[in-house]
């Protein structure tokens, strides 16, 4: 009897499992439309609730886990899936589908109607991070925290819900970021609904996508849970993991790993501004620039070694841990990857004069320097209890979690370059796109550098910026003002902007693909420019850095990396990387705000970089006068006093300060300079004592 029972007991058991599938899907209902992937053949992307068929347009097959996907090479390749009425959303809808990508780098759209802001909708990612966009709410824009991992399938879900007000964004069955909204969407009229790309053609996937389904309806959380738990194991197999990227090489600024010593399992690693010892679990990091002392103890869970040094370049080595493994770079940058679960404890040895927390992220600094924490994943933002010694921050790092240690400030300041004044010019009318000879002549009077605007390139002379090509409108007017104002002895740099680029912003130069660097290749041996200007980079650090990094091996050190990023690579006016500053020449800050800071301690903590990236810091006065707004005025005395004491630099604006002012502008000439001067004279004076 007993053995009867059970095999009623197991035979239940099998009918439960096999009707598992069947309950999946039923929690979440029959959708709008619903993709499998697995035709496998032919040109069009069947659905397989309905007939809203797609037409691939180069996407080719490939098999998944789960049977087959398709795969987009970033370059040109997409999937239509018309503009059929029932796509264009103007009430709750929901989207979902599995993707593994084989880059993260740069804006890539997974599925989408969407005209910038206008109307439509999209989910994508840039940089690893998600974004959901939706034309007619405010505000329109969703975007996560939580990165996504490249050669790892990803579930990704985007819920509009119009009777809660609410846009949701989940990642592998989790919600991620949720936010209210006011409006309604707004249908695309007659956008196409694509895969893979925005609708002009840009924005292009890389990676291979599965199972997607839409609905006209906000589904909810269990039934989003459901999608991804019903193929998660499935895809956990499936996923390729990435190659570990070669140790940086070449010596910038100055910036080198000078020696390693190891005896055992001890290690002492010293770059030009900073000294790591790893010994009896705990790694020392130490300044070198301007003196030297002990900043932080970076404590390790006992799992963590025993290390090995694995690879050294004139730039970087690295040493592999059984649970955690360590790259220590020239420009005193610290980089912790877990290969395994493993707690680590951020200890501070000194007592910093600002602090701040943002996203995990967390920079601590005095008046002789400091360090900062950056977790490439999102961690808690908790400030430590200053009044313990050593004051501290702890986490438990994930498998393949990494965090970013800047120990600064890297290298030297540049007493030299911060005599050296700046000028900047350009305005949207046309024919204040380039500034007068006038303007010019009145300009080397006080400045040796000379920065041309965005208006000059097509795209780059009204909103939003988007620039194809950084090739000038006018090519001859551009070597007009370019040979003027060389040989009036300054120095001429345009706008380039990464952030604003329209194109690639892969790591290559030379290949089939024009890519960010081809331009300043261009620019270098065409336009006959003596430096670059950054508006913006990436709002991924890790970006920021790689594009920072190669831009001035590109441009030599003798030329000018002049960068503005008042907000980003971290979304905020307070916190910012040492790490990537260094590698500028001037460093512009102020246009989001004084980030409700005393103005001598924003001017010394936000704008200066003195004996933190070490970068000439740049006041942008116009956006942090101390009123609300940008407002265009000329610096008062007591500002350009402050801004002077501060270590940190005004900028000239020729064309606005005199629309402004022409009084203030003629009073700003007279009175700024000769204080410049007087520093310099001063800094001689002390250097030849």
């Amino acid at each position: 009897m007993a053995s009867h029972i059970a095999g009623v007991l197991l035979l239940l058991l099998a009918a439960v499992i096999a009707l598992l599938p069947l309950l999946a899907t039923a929690d979440t209902g029959r959708p709008l439309a619903h993709y499998d992937f697995d035709s496998a053949e032919g040109d069009r992307l069947l659905d397989t609730v309905g007939s809203r068929h797609g037409a691939i347009e180069g996407a080719t097959w490939r098999p998944t886990a789960l049977g087959h996907g398709l795969h987009f090479d970033g370059v040109s390749d997409y999937v239509s899936l018309g503009a059929d009425r029932a796509f264009r959303f103007a009430g709750s809808f929901s989207v979902a589908l599995w993707a593994r990508h084989d880059s993260v780098d740069g804006w890539q759209d997974y599925i989408g109607n969407y005209i910038g802001g206008v109307s439509g909708f999209v989910l994508a990612q840039s940089d690893g991070y998600l974004y959901f966009h939706q034309g007619g709410l405010q505000p329109y824009t969703l975007e996560t925290a939580v990165l996504l991992r490249p050669g790892a399938w990803h579930h990704v879900a985007a819920v509009y819900d119009h009777e809660a007000h609410a846009m949701r964004i989940y990642v592998d069955g989790m919600e991620q970021a949720s936010q209210t909204v006011t409006g309604a969407p707004k249908p695309s009229a007659d956008v196409p609904l694509f895969l893979g790309q925005y609708h002009e053609g840009r924005e292009l996937f890389r990676g291979t996508m599965d199972e997607l389904s839409l609905w006209d309806r906000a589904i909810s959380e269990a039934e989003v849970m459901a999608l991804y738990g019903r193929h998660q194991a499935t895809f956990a197999g499936d996923a390729v993991e990435a190659a570990p990227p070669p140790l940086p090489e070449g010596v910038l600024m100055g910036m080198a790993l000078e020696q390693v010593e190891c005896s055992g399992d001890r290690f002492r690693v010293l770059t030009t501004g900073a000294q790591f010892r790893l010994g009896n679990g705990a790694i020392t990091c130490s300044q070198r620039v301007p003196e030297q002392r002990d900043v932080a103890h970076i404590a390790l869970d006992g799992s963590a070694g025993p290390f090995a040094l694995e690879g050294q370049t004139d730039f970087a080595c690295k040493l592999r841990g059984d649970a955690l493994d360590i790259t220590i770079h020239g420009d005193s940058l610290i980089i912790l990857r877990a290969k395994a679960p493993s707690q680590v404890s951020f200890q501070g040895l000194f007592d910093p004069e600002y602090h701040v927390a943002h996203n995990g992220k967390y920079l601590f600094i005095d008046e002789t320097g400091g360090f900062g924490i950056y977790p490439v994943h999102t961690h808690d933002s908790a400030m430590p209890d200053f009044e313990q010694k050593p004051w501290a921050v702890t986490w438990q790092l994930q498998r393949g979690e990494e965090v970013w240690v800047s120990v600064f400030p890297p290298r030297p300041y540049n007493y030299e370059r911060s005599f050296e004044s700046l000028a900047h010019e350009g305005m949207e009318e046309p024919e204040r796109w380039y500034p007068s000879d006038e303007l010019i002549e009145a300009t080397a009077r006080h400045c040796k550098v000379l920065t041309i605007h965005s208006y000059v390139f097509p795209g780059g002379e009204k909103a939003p910026w988007r620039i194809p090509s950084f090739v000038p409108a006018d090519i001859d007017r551009w070597h007009e003002v370019r040979q003027k104002i060389q040989g009036l002895g300054m120095k001429i740099i345009p706008y380039f902007s990464p952030f604003y680029y329209k194109g690639s912003l892969e790591l290559t130069e030379g290949g089939p693909e024009r890519t960010y660097f081809d331009e300043v290749r261009y620019a270098l041996d065409e336009l006959k420019v003596d430096g670059i200007y950054f508006d913006g980079v990436s709002m991924d650090f890790r970006k920021s850095y790689s594009i920072t990094r190669k831009v001035r091996q590109m441009i030599g050190d003798e030329r000018i990396l002049y960068v503005h990023c008042s907000s980003d690579p971290l979304g905020t006016a307070d916190i910012y990387c040492p790490f990537i500053d260094t590698y500028a020449d001037y460093i512009l800050r102020g246009e989001a705000g004084r980030g409700g800071l005393d103005r001598d301690s924003f001017l010394r903590y936000i704008v200066g970089n003195y004996n933190i990236g070490n970068a000439v810091g740049l006041w942008c006065y116009y956006g942090s006068t101390g009123a609300a707004g940008y407002v265009d005025v000329v610096p008062p005395t007591e500002d350009i006093d402050a801004c002077l004491a501060a270590q940190a630099r005004l900028w000239r604006q020729g064309m606005y300060w005199s629309d402004a002012s022409e009084e203030g502008l003629a009073r700003f000439d007279a009175e700024y300079y000769p204080k410049v001067e007087a520093l310099r004279r001063e800094y001689e004076t002390r250097t030849a004592d």
